[in-house]
């Protein structure tokens, strides 16, 4: 007999499921192109929507994580000029490396504000840190950190997605307190 899947975490299904897709196409694109610069998709659009969609696809992901909570606040209304599945893929690796460097359960919290005709977009957690030799190599090609088989692309990718779109990222920790990213659009 076939499996039915309530309709809510079908949708998130289906959001996850486009989203691997596009990281399909898009490596395709860059196969095919062979090394041309291929042109982002970047609209402007309500962020907290796509925040929520990923997040809600996060809490699915991991509800039997004891101790797991991922926070949203802020952001109602603000827009910016981005490309939809580059910036989920953002989110969703921001989110999976806060997660990841936990091991057990632990508080990540995303915060949406805007200062000045300025959104910034923190991503936060209560993790252990990161030590400030390894903290200023992060984001470059190749540095990763506390997770293993981590290829160092995660932050690389979020720095030079975000710098294209005219934004900037920035990764801030002390020892014994949670790192900080923050984007800037």
């Amino acid at each position: 007999k076939g499996l039915t899947i309530p309709a809510e975490q079908r949708t998130l299904i289906d959001g996850a499921i486009a989203r691997m897709q596009g990281i399909a196409d898009d490596l395709l694109q860059r196969n095919r192109e062979s090394g041309a610069e291929v042109k982002a998709r970047v609209e402007t659009c309500a962020l907290a929507r796509l925040i929520e969609q990923v997040i809600a696809e996060k809490r699915l992901q991991h509800k039997e994580t004891a101790g797991l909570a991922i926070e949203f606040s802020g952001g109602d209304g603000l827009k910016a000029t981005v490309d939809q599945r580059e910036f989920q893929r953002i989110i969703s690796n921001l989110l999976n490396n806060a997660i990841e460097a936990f091991g057990k359960g632990g508080t990540v919290s995303v915060e949406l504000s805007s200062v000045d005709g300025r959104i910034f977009l923190a991503v936060k957690d209560n993790g252990k840190g990161i030590p400030r030799e390894i903290l200023a190599k992060l984001g470059r090609k190749g540095e990763s950190h506390g997770k293993s088989g981590g290829t160092g692309l995660g932050l690389y990718h979020a720095r030079t997605s975000v710098e294209s779109w005219g934004g900037g990222l920035k990764i801030e920790s002390e020892p014994g307190k949670g790192p900080a990213i923050t984007i800037t659009l």
